[in-house]
């Protein structure tokens, strides 16, 4: 599947995504098993490379397979050389998978570029069940099925975190959670909400989204906020509702000027979207 032809000309910057769009996130049901074992591998290194690791907990529901024949597949490429596990309490499950230098490699060719090779010391785990939510995020949109089983995708291509942060080093840019190419040609981030924040927190996410929706370089057209609780959701909304009201009102005491012009409160209320699709199954998978 190639995004090549989609029309992203609604930011100026595009072209810094572009190669991240263009991979092929779409799992194939084939109905051979040497195609089948393919298939799993490509999606399995890839997702490697871009996330640092893969978790067995995203591949089981990718692949709508039962979870031993998941880990059963993951240790036949670790005997191949491709994978290294790493047990850890930090993960949901108790385990992530990383590239060796081989699977790197193989990566690289399956994504038709370069990769840093991050090693197993290397994983943030930290961040582990943070990455692993995202991992699940951003395939559900690309894999996304109607109730009539037909292909029906949120979007079309993403970039991941650590991607983004490749693109944009900055710390004078918001660090998102991952960039998303729409079906309709829009970009927008993706942001986790999965902990509460306090308002001043709320206040500087809303300055830094408003720079890169509103200001030169347009760095995405919208915002989507994903979670897996309500009440962060709520206290979210609460706050982002209070401070869109109040910052015109505000001014800044070395700029001597509003935090938020009407027009920009205006706007950044219809780029700041709550999905909750995902907010259910992300409780199912990584928290129950």
């Amino acid at each position: 599947m190639s995004n090549s032809n989609i029309n992203t000309t609604s930011i100026a910057n595009t072209n810094v995504y572009q190669r991240f769009f263009e991979i092929d996130m779409l799992y194939k049901f084939w109905l051979s098993p040497k195609l089948k074992g393919t298939e799993k591998l490509r999606i399995v290194l890839i997702v490697a490379a871009r996330f640092g690791f893969v978790s067995a907990i995203t591949l089981t529901w990718l692949f709508k397979i039962q979870r031993y024949k998941v880990l059963e597949f993951l240790r036949r490429q670790i005997e191949a050389g491709y994978l290294k596990k790493v047990n850890t309490i930090r993960a949901p499950d108790g385990v992530v998978f990383c590239l060796t230098h081989c699977g790197a490699r193989y990566a690289s060719e399956l994504m038709s570029f370069d990769i840093y090779y991050r090693s197993s010391e290397s994983i943030n785990m930290n961040s582990i069940v943070h990455d692993s939510i995202m991992q699940f995020v951003m395939l559900a949109g690309v894999n996304n099925y109607n109730a009539n089983s037909n292909h029906q995708p949120m979007w079309s291509g993403f970039v991941s975190e650590s991607e983004f942060r490749g693109c944009y080093p900055s710390s004078s840019v918001k660090q998102v959670d991952g960039v998303v190419l729409n079906c309709d040609g829009t970009v927008a981030c993706v942001e986790l909400e999965n902990s509460y924040k306090r308002k001043s927190q709320t206040q500087q996410t809303l300055l830094k989204l408003r720079d890169a929706m509103l200001g030169s370089p347009k760095l995405y057209d919208k915002a989507f906020f994903i979670g897996s609780s309500d009440k962060v959701f709520q206290d979210t909304l609460r706050f982002q509702a209070q401070l869109l009201e109040e910052l015109p009102k505000r001014f800044n005491k070395k700029t001597k000027s509003p935090y938020l012009t009407e027009q920009e409160a205006s706007e950044l209320r219809d780029k700041l979207i709550f999905r909750t699709k995902f907010t259910d199954k992300i409780n199912h998978l990584f928290y129950s």
